[in-house]
């Protein structure tokens, strides 16, 4: 499995709690259907990706740690995607989806 398809699978994972409380936002059927599959498969890909990588790698890995990045900025960001739901009016319409997506982008 390629480094990047494993990456895609921990950032969509990581983001399934966000999707599905999306969905229960959204007053729209179709919306919202879309969202909690997303939410669904994306938990069920990292779930997936815990297993196999659990199964590959028996032994116990050590790692030497060889530098230190500050990353609050990305932390920083992550917050908020948590926290623009909750932020949004009752009843988003297309525009106010499309603009908060890109918030999170």
């Amino acid at each position: 499995m390629g480094l990047i398809i494993i990456k895609i699978r921990w950032f969509l994972g990581s983001f399934a709690p966000l999707f599905l409380i999306t969905a229960l936002r959204f007053m729209e059927p179709l919306v919202s259907l879309m969202l909690t599959c997303l939410a669904v498969g994306s938990a069920i890909s990292l779930l997936l990706l815990v297993f196999d990588l659990h199964r590959v790698t028996r032994t116990a890995i050590q790692y030497q740690i060889g530098s230190i990045d500050d990353r609050g900025a990305d932390v920083a960001g992550y917050l908020v995607g948590y926290l623009l739901p909750f932020l949004m009016p009752e009843r988003p319409d297309f525009h106010t989806i499309l603009v908060k997506s890109h918030d999170v982008v």
